[in-house]
């Protein structure tokens, strides 16, 4: 009877190490995949300004009207991080 317990025991210490480790990985996922979304979002927005910036130089009004509205969508993902110099420069832009 006593076998029996002790391999409860160490079948039931596994299953809370194995649950303790997929939720590690769960938040690893979580953060990995906002990092991501992120970094995609950075990227659209630097490519939104830069393309708004040649439709400037170029005055095309038509294009700069319509670039506008997705850049700044994109920007509205940022305003948690307006503390970040970057981001701020990014946002005077």
């Amino acid at each position: 009877m006593r076998e029996i317990k002790d391999k409860a025991d160490k079948s039931e210490e596994m299953v809370k190490e194995i649950t303790r480790d997929i939720k590690q990985l769960d938040v690893a996922k979580k953060n990995l995949t906002t990092s991501v979304t992120t970094l995609n979002h950075l990227q659209m927005l630097i490519e939104g300004i830069d393309k708004i910036e040649i439709a400037i130089k170029k005055k095309s009004y038509g294009d700069i009207a319509n670039l506008l509205h997705p850049v700044i969508s994109v920007l509205e993902h940022f305003q948690p991080y307006m503390n970040i110099p970057q981001i701020q420069e990014l946002s005077a832009k």
